[in-house]
């Protein structure tokens, strides 16, 4: 399972920085995987000295190649 951005496929890393859909940017700080088949995962990101976990999907990503769906 390998977790990339909707727009191009590329992987997600550890210290990209991406842009929220309210337009700030911040940096990937750590994600993880779903736990159940009808979940989608968190990342965790990093803005200043604040961390925050939001479903992948805020950062426009996916997580392909699920061996649960």
């Amino acid at each position: 399972m390998q977790l990339v951005y909707n727009r191009n496929n590329e992987p997600v890393k550890l210290g990209d920085r991406v842009k929220l859909r309210d337009s700030t940017w911040a940096e990937v700080h750590y994600f993880r995987p779903p736990h159940k088949p009808n979940s989608e995962g968190k990342v965790t990101i990093k803005q200043g000295g604040t961390t925050r976990e939001y479903y992948v999907s805020v950062i426009n990503a996916i997580w392909i190649e699920r061996e649960d769906q």
